[in-house]
């Protein structure tokens, strides 16, 4: 169970939809939600198209250590039917996974879904998942497992496709960075979803 739920204002067209979002998961969860105005924002990488924003994010994602949900800016709620997790054997992934229970818990099914950069990967015999769905089966949580070839589209756009397609309510992945200048900056699965996804995303460092 969420207990808090903390509301950073970026000063943008998603606070709204931010608040929106966590007093739904508030009232689910009984968790309290606090709204809170940032003052200072570090330094924001190079050449963003959202500099305040991704400034935001970066300081929430690598430095709190604590999971981050995104929520664009025309969010309305519209049911909880499903939630998709971008799935990787990493660690990124695994913390993002368990840090998204208790939202988890709510939707009537979950998905991990792993995009297959190479062909062969689609027919090689996963160990680790059947572990993971009897892990969230625990939980509750009704989980399934699904590849999807990703060998000439970006992982983004495949994950993105695939939860539009079973109208999935919220996307969970792991969190990428990489250092530039002495700063955390996104990576590529990571900025593709925050500047592009239409529903929540949760991410986890």
């Amino acid at each position: 169970m969420l207990k808090d739920i903390l509301v950073p204002l970026a000063d943008s067209s998603t606070d709204d939809a931010a608040i929106r979002f966590a007093i739904e998961i508030g009232r689910s969860q009984d968790a309290r939600v606090r709204i809170i105005e940032t003052v200072y924002l570090p330094p924001p990488a190079i050449g963003t198209p959202d500099p305040i924003g991704l400034a935001l994010f970066n300081a929430l994602l690598f430095d709190a250590g604590r999971p981050v949900v995104v929520v664009p800016p025309h969010w309305r709620p519209s049911g909880n039917a499903c939630a998709v997790v971008g799935w990787k054997d990493t660690p990124n992934a695994c913390r993002a996974l368990h840090a998204a229970i208790p939202l988890l818990q709510q939707v009537q099914s979950v998905q991990l879904v792993e995009i297959c950069r190479y062909r062969d990967e689609m027919d090689v015999a996963d160990t680790v998942m059947p572990s993971l769905i009897e892990h969230l089966h625990r939980w509750g949580i009704a989980a399934s497992a699904i590849k999807l070839p990703g060998q000439h589209r970006r992982s983004s756009e495949v994950l993105v496709d695939h939860a539009n397609a079973v109208k999935a309510s919220l996307v969970v992945v792991g969190g990428y960075g990489h250092s530039r200048l002495r700063e955390w900056a996104v990576g590529g699965m990571t900025r593709a979803l925050l500047l592009g996804a239409a529903i929540p995303v949760l991410y986890a460092h």
